[in-house]
This record gives structure tokens, sequence and C-alpha cells, in this order.
């Protein structure tokens, strides 16, 4: 009868015993899958921002190379040898870089028509 409640006895000991070792290392599990989820989400809004930086960068630097060029072309427009010589290229020049700030709007936007 003794080996039987020894037998028992060190039987329910093993089973407590890997009862909380398999407990704790759930835990850890559990906790380390949640703290990779944080980190990954942190990742995606650094991530997120630093794109969403980027575009605007590129699309204010398309932008303002279009009006230098604007800039350029009107610049030799006034050298025109007569008024309407002057009115038709710099007509030219700001109807061009017009359609081409609508089309980097447009992209800016996301959107499939602009109205003017």
């Amino acid at each position: 009868m003794e080996t039987m409640i020894s037998n028992g006895l060190v039987s329910l000991f093993v089973a407590i015993i890997t009862a909380i070792v398999t407990v704790q290392r759930s835990i850890r599990k559990f906790s380390a899958e949640k703290w990779w989820e944080k980190k990954a989400e942190a990742y995606e809004h650094i991530i997120g921002a630093l794109h969403d930086h980027k575009a605007f960068s590129d699309t204010y630097l398309k932008a303002q190379d279009r009006l230098r060029r604007y800039q350029k072309e009107a610049l030799e427009a006034s050298n025109s040898s007569s008024w309407f010589e002057y009115l038709d290229s710099d007509l030219a020049a700001a109807s061009s870089c017009m359609d081409d700030i609508i089309q980097i709007a447009k992209g800016d936007l996301r959107i499939r028509w602009f109205c003017m």
C-alpha cells in the first residue's frame, strides 16, 4: 500500500512539474509572439511614414522642376522680336506648364480628372 501511495505521489509530482513547465513555456511563447507583432507593427508604421514622405518629396520636386522649365521658357519668350510672337511663345509655355502641373496633381491626388 505504501508503494502505491508513493507511486501516486511521484506521479502527481511529475504531473504538477510538467504542467508548470508547459504553462511557463506557453506564456513565454505567447509573450514573444505578441512582442514580435508589436515590433512588426512599429516597423510597418515607420516604413509607411517614410513612403509618404518620399512620395511627397518626389511630387514636389517634379512640380518644382516643371515650374523652373516654365520660367526659362517665359524668359525666352520675352526675347521675342514682336509683341505677338511674345504672346504666342508665352501662351505656349504657360499652357504646357499648366498641362504638366495638372498631370502631376492628378497623380498626387490619385484622381482621373481635374476640373479646370
